[in-house]
């Protein structure tokens, strides 16, 4: 990815503020406060709110307003919800209905304070055309593109806020829906070494899960078996094509302000790549890709016991094998002292 970028205007920008409103959030948060964050930073351009057809639209100061029927959820066995054809349905509704030559993926209860999120790069003159996915790089940010060598979660690409052409925003996002075998195995995982999920069933995260649909479009034929599936192939194609495909941006300085649940899980923010590292680690010759496989494998199987994440991991599956409904219980606590609760249960 070449390092220049250009600032788009916000006269060419629709603005799809997708999934629900999150107006429990208000004043500091929540729909309002997103609309008058664009208003304040993207003056001129077109704000859409895609939501769902039982939110509360009133009083909405949007320039489009469409809803669309909840196509619900997908159940893993410890009663985690996996959102990712929710998110799919509003985003692609609200492109469908953008006007402008580029679009902003937003959510309500996040915050512009700047317009740093609207650019675009372009493709380095060493990608050739036919590894090229897109006809410019879709704008990401970090949070949360996880580093394979700190945790094993490949293809992991963020999908809280994205900045791209219209175009390119329509194939990303214009996947079908997924089926609850394709996401989830029909049995959960009670084995902890190189475990960083806990007792699931999961194959794919929400973020590996539309990075893969993605891929399934332009002929990439990959259907993990769990979410930490690992090998050299596996992790050189990952960091290729997140790094040549996608204008990474640091989240830190993205000009978007995260819900604080986001940013409460301290080891989990130390698990997501730098622009830098990913750019880098793109870039890798043989030798390179070879030793930080090694890396990754180790960090995988051997110096897991230094990871916290392997540590949630494993109470999980250790508690849930002695009762599932205290560990459902014990999660529901846990989140809810360390302040990462849901605003709206399970909807995103």
């Amino acid at each position: 990815m070449q390092s220049w970028r250009t600032q788009v205007p916000s006269e060419l920008i629709s603005v799809v503020i997708q999934g629900p409103l999150h107006r429990s959030l208000a004043p500091a948060r929540g729909i309002d406060a997103c609309i008058s964050s664009v208003r304040a930073h993207l003056p001129h351009a077109e704000i859409i709110v895609s939501t769902w057809v039982d939110e509360d639209l009133e009083g909405i100061e949007a320039d489009i307003v469409v809803t669309s029927a909840d196509p619900g959820v997908l159940l893993d066995f410890n009663s985690n919800r996996h959102n990712t054809n929710r998110q799919i349905v509003s985003t692609l509704t609200g492109i469908r209905a953008a006007s402008r030559k580029h679009v902003l993926k937003l959510r309500s209860d996040h915050i512009l304070t700047g317009s740093q999120i609207a650019v675009m790069g372009a493709y380095d003159s060493l990608v050739p055309a036919p590894d090229r996915l897109l006809r410019q790089p879709i704008t990401v940010t970090t949070l949360f593109i996880r580093n394979p060598a700190k945790v094993p979660l490949l293809f992991h690409l963020s999908d809280l806020v994205q900045f791209g052409a219209r175009e390119d925003m329509l194939e990303f996002w214009g996947q079908r829906l997924r089926l609850q075998h394709e996401v989830f195995a029909k049995e959960p995982y009670k084995n902890p070494i190189g475990n960083f999920v806990g007792y699931s069933a999961m194959r794919m995260t929400p973020e590996q899960c539309l990075m893969l649909g993605f891929m399934a479009k332009k002929g990439f034929d990959i259907s993990l078996e769990t979410p930490g599936e690992i090998s050299p192939e596996l992790v050189r194609l990952s960091d290729k094509l997140l790094a040549e495909n996608f204008t990474v941006l640091d989240w830190e300085t993205s000009e978007v302000d995260f819900p604080e649940r986001f940013r409460k899980t301290g080891y989990s923010l130390k698990t997501v790549y730098t622009a830098s590292e990913l750019k880098a680690a793109g870039e890798l010759d043989p030798y390179g890709r070879k030793a930080r496989y090694r890396k990754i494998w180790l960090n995988k199987y051997v110096f897991n016991y230094g990871r916290l994440a392997w540590w949630i991991a494993l109470a999980s599956i250790l508690l849930t094998a002695v009762s599932p409904d205290i560990a459902k219980t014990a999660r529901a606590f846990m989140r809810k002292i360390r302040g990462l609760e849901h605003p709206n249960n399970d909807r995103v």
